[in-house]
Parts: C-alpha cells; structure tokens; sequence
C-alpha cells in the first residue's frame, strides 16, 4: 500500500477540507468545526487533509472531550468514494490511532458513531475497536440518537474504563450546528 500524506487543516485548505466532508455528509455539515480547529486547535484537536500523492482522499481527525482528558476522540472521517474498497480507509483509521497512542497522557481512542452495516466504516470499527457500547444518554421521546460508543486501548498495561454513557452533549452540538446553518 502506498504511504499517504497527512496535511493539516488550517486557514488556507479549510475549504478543501469541508467540501470534502460536506459531499460525505451532506446532512451533518459543520464549517465551523474546522475554523475552530484550525484557529484554535492543538495537536490533540486537529484535522487532517488525507493525500495519496498529491490527490486527497479523504479527511480525519482527533478531538478531546472536557469529561474524559484520558479519550482522544475520531472527528471527522471519511474516504472518497472512488477511492474506497481499496484499504485506504482501513490506513487512515489505524494511522490516527498510532498517532492518538503518541500521547503519553491519553490511554484510548473513542469513536461516537450511529451504526449501519450498510455504511463500510461500521464495519471497519468492529473489526478494529476492542469496545462496543449502546449510547443513548440523550435519548428520549423528541431524540433517538441510535449512537454507539467504540473503543480501543491505547496502552497495553491498563484497565479498560467503559463509556457508562456519560452524556457528550451532542444534541447541543447537533442542535447548535443547525442554528449556524440556518444562520447562513
């Protein structure tokens, strides 16, 4: 397999790297994820532009939550379809793993993810997370996120720590992404 190329996003290849996601997502889109990451993001709340060569394929990327300083967290993912089915996209989740396990400080990789055995990266994360939990903290009659919470340890000598569903706040997230796009 030929060696991709990870290019931060930032200021000058923002728009590369929402279009790419928009096209994937087109219900989820969050311009605004990629302004404050490239502002003012670290090395552990970062997104990245996928290259093969000098074409990119794809983006990913890491973000930490406030409730759990130990997880670096999957942000976006995803692989164009032209260059899917051919293990780039089972590359690029192994490589942002490697690059979460170069933190000394951080002890797993989690994945907030609704499931589709139709959709090639569900599949993909129970081959190679370790933990699958059922997510519903923020379920309720108005709200059915259908969400799962994928882990893997990142460190060999310790105890795996479950999601026990602490609340991630994503219908805020959800909730607050579609008021900026109503904004616009």
């Amino acid at each position: 397999m030929e060696k991709l190329k990870y290019v931060k996003v930032d200021l000058n290849n923002i728009d590369l790297a929402f279009n790419i996601q928009k096209n994937e997502w087109p219900n989820d889109q969050d311009y605004e994820n990629f302004v404050e990451t490239a502002r003012f993001g670290d090395e552990k709340n970062v997104n990245f532009i996928v290259y093969l060569k000098d074409k990119p394929i794809g983006i990913t990327g890491v973000y930490t939550e406030d409730l759990d300083p130990k997880s670096m967290w999957l942000n976006w993912y995803c692989i164009l379809p032209e260059y899917r089915g051919k293990g780039y996209g089972k590359q690029i989740l192994f490589d942002t793993i490697s690059y979460c396990k170069s933190f000394d400080d951080i002890d797993y990789f989690r994945i907030d993810t609704s499931f589709n055995i139709k959709r090639a990266s569900s599949n993909l994360y129970l081959k190679v997370m370790d933990f699958v939990e059922k997510y519903t903290a923020e379920d309720d009659e108005n709200y059915v996120s259908g969400n799962y919470i994928c882990s893997k340890k990142l460190k060999e000598n310790i105890d795996y720590v479950p999601w026990n569903n602490r609340n991630l706040h994503l219908r805020e997230y959800y909730n607050n992404t579609k008021s900026q796009e109503s904004d616009n």
